[in-house]
């Protein structure tokens, strides 16, 4: 009797499957405390108090550094009004520029763009922008100074902040910058410290500005009846 030779079953994709193998008690069990996890977890658009709480966190940290510029830039020998008018800007990166919002359990990224006069030594020195934050209650700060992009890391309100600075060659720094001034703060960026720091700020408005912001098709209008 000729035997008949069955049909291999077919592959779909380039290579056969690793295995065939169905999923074992562990794997059960692992993937209903996944599920567990995420029918717990806060949905999209859950996220308003965080929101919140990262805008008020973020005006905490503009007046905190204005304050801080303006007593550097009285210590360097600059007048009162050369100190009000010097200006600084705080710029978001990261997911928070992105999404406009702070989602739960996501850290605030930002920038300080500051003058010329300011050193990176006040930034970082006890006495100058960490105490300045620390006095305002922030907590856990840890300046990270060698790393590639040196960087600020605290606390303040229950939001994680990491802060990193760029100086520029300017006298004044525009408070709410746009793109332009944005790009023009990045040519004159002191080292290239300065400029990796601000690089990310770049980074985020590009990516805002590549999807088309094209109107709403308009409504289509409702079928004709034809009449018998």
């Amino acid at each position: 009797k000729k035997k008949t030779k069955l049909a291999a079953a077919p592959t779909l994709g380039v290579s056969a499957p690793i295995s065939l193998a169905g999923p074992d008690a562990h794997d059960l069990r692992e993937t209903l405390a996944l599920e567990q996890e995420l029918r717990e977890a806060p949905a999209a658009g859950e996220g308003a108090t965080a929101s919140a709480d990262g805008a008020e966190v973020y005006e905490r940290l503009v007046a905190i550094t204005a304050q801080w510029v303006q007593a550097v830039g009285l210590r360097a020998g600059l007048s009162d009004e050369q100190v009000r008018d010097a200006g600084c800007a705080l710029l978001p990166f990261g997911s928070y520029a992105l999404l406009e919002e702070l989602m739960p359990g996501s850290d605030l990224d930002l920038v300080a763009v500051v003058p010329y006069f300011v050193d990176r030594a006040d930034f970082f020195a006890g006495g100058g922008l960490g105490g300045a934050l620390l006095a305002h209650g922030a907590a856990n700060l840890l300046a990270v100074e060698d790393a590639f992009v040196p960087v600020l890391k605290l606390s303040l309100g229950g939001v994680a902040v990491d802060l990193l600075l760029a100086r520029a060659k300017v006298p004044q720094v525009p408070r709410r910058p746009s793109l332009t001034d944005t790009l023009h703060l990045y040519s004159r960026c002191i080292d290239e410290p300065d400029a990796l720091s601000l690089n990310g700020c770049l980074v985020a408005a590009e990516v805002l500005r590549l999807p088309p912001r094209a109107p709403p098709l308009p409504p289509a209008p409702p079928p004709l009846g034809h009449r018998l």
